[in-house]
């Protein structure tokens, strides 16, 4: 996947090819009809305007989905049952997901605290899109079927979250 690390302290590392079209499709066919107004922690809010679908239920069945699921699993030597559902989030024109920080799930979630965000882009835009890191001064621009991987939480201390991955998307 041509790993390359954008950041070392922490880690921000991108991955080429991570899926290829026919399965970046597949995610946006399984979701086509359960977009919602995405949400910001558990409420609808002014800094997040994107639509989301959570892939549960019949999409979390697929072959497709099961198969990236291992690959992220192996990847991060992470096991799958502490992966999250996929979050599959839809950006038209001028929307975006104001500076947040990814690590919301309480400790006693099933999944857990969320260790890293693992984010996959289905889509080349025309233009913008990209993921921002403000403070290390870093953006990620969309490709589709790349990705990029960070941490939410601080190695040396799990319960505390990795405060320079605060990120926006544009």
């Amino acid at each position: 996947y041509s790993p390359k690390a954008l950041s070392r302290d922490p880690w921000v590392v991108t991955f080429d090819d991570f899926v290829s079209a026919a399965e970046a499709d597949r995610f946006v066919e399984l979701c086509r009809e359960s977009f919602a107004r995405s949400m910001a922690g558990d409420q609808v809010s002014p800094v997040r305007t994107s639509h989301q679908c959570w892939c549960q239920q019949k999409c979390t069945r697929d072959p497709v989905v099961r198969a990236v699921t291992a690959r992220i699993a192996g990847l991060t030597s992470t096991p799958e049952a502490n992966s999250e559902f996929f979050q599959v989030v839809r950006y038209e024109k001028g929307q975006f997901y104001k500076v947040h920080h990814d690590q919301n799930s309480a400790p006693f979630t099933p999944q857990g605290a969320r260790l890293y965000t693992f984010f996959i882009y289905l889509n080349t835009p025309a233009a913008g899109g990209g993921t921002r890191f403000n403070d290390l001064g870093i953006t990620v621009n969309p490709r589709r079927g790349s990705a990029v991987l960070w941490p939410s939480l601080m190695d040396v201390n799990v319960s505390l979250p990795e405060l320079l991955t605060h990120h926006e998307a544009l």
